[in-house]
């Protein structure tokens, strides 16, 4: 199957072959991650949400789902304290934040929208 946005199938037999079942789950949430901002832009890859995420339910225990997805987020904001205010140009850290902003934003979100596709219907 060649059809990017059926890759899941693939994926997911991929995942299949990972002994440790964190990796398994990291490599498989990371791919669903991606999935999911594809699906914002590309209905064909919208279509298939409903299925990917049954896929993994099914690979999947709740409590394993829940445990990655809660200690899953945004990687640490930046560290202001490596700027030094001599030589950094102000609007350059100023764009870093913001974007870094951005950035958490949206893996906080692509970690809700996983909780709500994969778990809701668990709870």
């Amino acid at each position: 199957m060649t059809e990017a946005h059926k890759t899941w199938i693939e994926l997911c037999e991929a995942a299949e072959g990972i002994e440790d079942e964190f990796e398994a789950l990291e490599f498989l949430l990371g791919e669903f991650w991606t999935h999911l901002e594809a699906a914002e832009a590309d209905s064909r890859f919208r279509d298939e949400v409903p299925a990917f995420a049954a896929e993994i339910k099914s690979m999947f225990n709740a409590w394993q789902l829940t445990k990655f997805l809660d200690e899953a987020g945004p990687a640490a904001p930046i560290d202001t304290s490596n700027f030094d205010d001599d030589e950094s140009d102000p609007d350059e850290v100023e764009e870093m934040l913001r974007e870094d902003a951005r950035q958490v934003a949206q893996d906080r979100q692509l970690v809700e929208r996983s909780r709500r596709w994969l778990l809701d219907d668990r709870s």
